[in-house]
């Protein structure tokens, strides 16, 4: 996954789609985890809450991290 590039994915049970506006590695020791901004194409509502950017942690290629009990996940779109 790299900045500018579209995804879609997972958040808390509920589908998105956007672009990645940021990211960066975490700096604790994990099992390759990476911190997303993602910047929404339609806002989201989580738990009661409109989101049109979402932060979401998972592995450089997408897949769901142990960091988050593996359950955030990005795919390119």
């Amino acid at each position: 996954m790299n900045v500018n590039q579209q995804v879609s994915g997972n958040y808390h049970g509920q589908q998105f789609s956007g672009v990645i506006a940021e990211m960066r590695a975490l700096t604790v020791k994990t099992d390759g985890c990476f911190e997303y901004m993602v910047a929404l194409a339609q806002p989201l509502t989580v738990y009661g809450t409109e989101r049109t950017r979402l932060c979401l942690c998972a592995k450089f290629d997408g897949t769901p991290s142990s960091y988050t009990n593996h359950t955030d996940a990005l795919v390119a779109a």
